[in-house]
Parts: structure tokens; C-alpha cells; sequence
């Protein structure tokens, strides 16, 4: 049996495909919970960042992802 690993941080991270708008990539510091339920409940807790599928996700648009997730850190 393995022996189960202490998490220092969890994340949630998505990225969406949203029929015809703009597609996102959705960002949460903190996993373990219902997305839908708080993406509803306190939408400024997710960081959405919209992207284009001619450019796709390059090193500055994932680094633009990290940054914006990481400033939700200091959120509840």
C-alpha cells in the first residue's frame, strides 16, 4: 500500500471550451469543493481568463493564468 503524501496546496484549474464565446481558463487556489456551487455563490473567487484559439495558450497567457490565480490567494 502506498503511503499517502502530505498536500501543501491544492488547485483547481480548468480550461473551457464554450460553445461561441470566447473560450477561458478557469482558476481556483483552493481544490477540494464544489466549483459550479461557488463559481454561483461568489464568482470573484475564480479567475476566468479568456483566450483566443488562433493563439492558444502560450508561456505569457499561462503565466497571465498563474499570476491571476495566484492573486486570489489572499481571498477567503
Amino acid at each position: 500500500m502506498a503511503k499517502a503524501a502530505d498536500i501543501a496546496e491544492e488547485y483547481y484549474f480548468s480550461v473551457l471550451l464554450d460553445g461561441p464565446t470566447a473560450p477561458t481558463c478557469d482558476g481556483l487556489p483552493r481544490g477540494g469543493m464544489e466549483i459550479e456551487q461557488l463559481a454561483e455563490d461568489v464568482p470573484d473567487a475564480l479567475a476566468k481568463i479568456p483566450w483566443t484559439r488562433l493563439e492558444g495558450i502560450d508561456p505569457a497567457k499561462a503565466a497571465e493564468i498563474v499570476e491571476a490565480v495566484g492573486s486570489l490567494r489572499s481571498c477567503g
